[in-house]
């Protein structure tokens, strides 16, 4: 009897977490880093915002509202339970403690240094020491690599920017030498620029291959329900849907030898 009363009670809990979500619209949080998300004609668009959006459609939560903002506030929001949700993020442990992460990544991101394309025969990236004396532009809130900050903190300069654009602003204009930036949102923001000539990314030194994923508020959102997320988009992720949506921007979202094969 007593543990036909504590299984009863587990499902009217988790039932409970669903009806909660189902009540209320669920927020997303999103930041400015096309093509995966940003704000165009008063719109939040991206890649990534329509396949997120589609998987929660998906298992019933087609109302969703989108707020946009910086990725500071996005992940303080999500924190302190301003916001359900908010994309896309790579994985760390500071974040893990206030945020739940679905087993299923949205995406994957490759890390590259870009350079200005005049500059392609001086500037390159081998190792650590390639960055000497170097002025190097990060995103302030982004996640980089700790043996690159650690060793840039030392031996190079590192200058912050607000967003992405602004940090290849700063790169055409010669006041840094490199931007670490994903490869698929540096494309997209030198196409928009205008300056896909101008400056190229290094592919023959990618850093990083780190899945990016869409987080959840511990305090909005129960267990349960990013579980339900995560096998939803495992199986969204098989679909045509999926893989015309993220075809849009090869070979930017994927490294040129995987679209050979």
């Amino acid at each position: 009897m007593g543990r036909f009363l504590w299984a009863t009670l587990f499902i009217f809990l988790v039932f409970l977490g669903l009806t909660a979500h189902a009540a209320e619209p669920l927020k997303m949080c999103v930041d400015d880093w096309p093509p995966y998300e940003y704000k165009e004609n008063y719109q939040i668009e991206g890649i990534c915002v329509k396949a997120a959006k589609a998987v929660l459609e998906r298992m019933g939560h087609g109302e969703c509202s989108l707020v946009s903002a910086n990725w500071e506030r996005c992940l303080n929001n999500v924190r302190i339970g301003d916001d359900h949700l908010a994309l896309t993020a790579v994985k760390t442990s500071e974040r893990e403690q206030y945020a739940w992460y679905p087993d299923e990544p949205l995406t994957t991101a490759y890390r590259v240094f870009f350079v200005k394309t005049d500059r392609r025969k001086v500037l390159r990236y081998r190792s650590l020491e390639d960055l000497n004396g170097r002025r190097i532009g990060l995103v302030k809130g982004f996640h980089y690599p700790p043996e690159i900050v650690a060793y840039a903190e030392k031996h190079a300069t590192i200058r912050y920017a607000a967003d992405p654009t602004t940090n290849f602003h700063l790169l055409l204009d010669d006041r840094v030498d490199f931007v670490f930036e994903d490869l698929a949102p540096g494309m997209y923001i030198l196409e928009q620029l205008h300056a896909k000539d101008k400056a190229i990314p290094l592919l023959d030194s990618v850093l990083e291959e780190e899945p990016l994923y869409v987080i959840f508020s511990k305090e909005r959102v129960d267990k349960v329900f990013v579980d339900r997320f995560s096998k939803e988009l495992e199986r969204y992720k098989q679909t045509d849907e999926y893989k015309k949506i993220f075809s849009q921007y090869d070979p930017w979202v994927k490294l040129p030898h995987e679209n050979e094969n």
